[in-house]
């Protein structure tokens, strides 16, 4: 598993792509999170694409539903989220009346409930491509791991193309946590960092070539064509106050209830 230990790149091509971030934001899984003061309606209604970097301490607090990132309205059955559940990884879409859950095959993280080591103090570079289907078709998730694709089942269904352009949920997105319906819940006790969301889907050869740390977003470099399809992008390097600037200046995020930047980056 690549990870902090293996760098994903040697120093030398990472100081080629000149770009370093020293710094995540820290979340202690208890009611932590980053508002991005947006929910992305119109990029979640096409083909979109979500990516970050996440370490869980060994022995962190994981909660069974203990969610990434994610955004939720109740009353319109109309969300997102990338969260533990049972010990695997998985990622919930819904978009009116269809549903869709894609869940890792195997046991994602080491333990699913209470204290568990997660990701065990190792960085991983996860990214969630979103294929919209055509009219009444079908559209599809990929989850990534670390660039390579996690093989996963679908639990729930699948979304057509018509009810993702009619996808209606004007609560914000939250980091670290999920908005459901503006109440904040299911907190993760995580590290995450370079926060992105393109409303193209990204292709294997993209994603290979962002999950080099280092790789400055805003760039095209490699694999990667992508960046003028950026949406939002959190750089999360900052280093101290309440703010997550947003580099494309979308919307920029607020750190609440205590989040904070360390210097620990992948």
């Amino acid at each position: 598993m690549l990870g902090l230990g293996t760098n994903l790149i040697s120093n030398e091509s990472t100081r080629q792509l000149g770009y370093n971030n020293t710094y995540s934001v820290s979340f202690d899984g208890t009611n932590e999170y980053i508002d991005t003061g947006n929910s992305f309606k119109t990029t979640i209604q096409k083909s979109h694409t979500f990516s970050l970097w996440m370490k869980t301490p060994t022995n962190a607090e994981l909660d069974n539903s203990a969610v990434i990132f994610g955004t939720n309205d109740t009353l319109t059955d109309n969300g997102f989220q990338l969260y533990n559940k049972a010990g695997k990884l998985a990622y919930t879409f819904y978009a009116n009346t269809d549903g869709s859950r894609q869940i890792d095959s195997s046991t994602t993280w080491t333990q699913a409930t209470g204290d568990g080591d997660g990701t065990d103090n190792v960085w991983w570079h996860l990214v969630i491509v979103s294929n919209k289907g055509s009219g009444g078709g079908a559209g599809s998730t990929v989850i990534y791991k670390n660039g390579t694709v996690l093989t996963t089942s679908n639990e729930i269904g699948t979304i057509t193309g018509t009810n993702q352009g009619n996808y209606e949920n004007d609560n914000n997105l939250y980091i670290g946590s999920v908005n459901n319906a503006t109440t904040r819940a299911s907190a993760i006790e995580s590290y995450i960092d370079e926060f992105a969301l393109w409303d193209v889907a990204l292709d294997a050869a993209a994603v290979a070539s962002i999950s080099y740390y280092g790789k400055d977003l805003l760039e095209d470099n490699g694999g990667y064509s992508s960046a003028e399809d950026l949406v939002a992008y959190y750089r999360l390097n900052e280093g101290s106050g309440t703010t997550a600037t947003d580099a494309i200046e979308t919307s920029h995020g607020t750190l609440t209830n205590g989040p904070s930047y360390v210097t620990d980056a992948p």
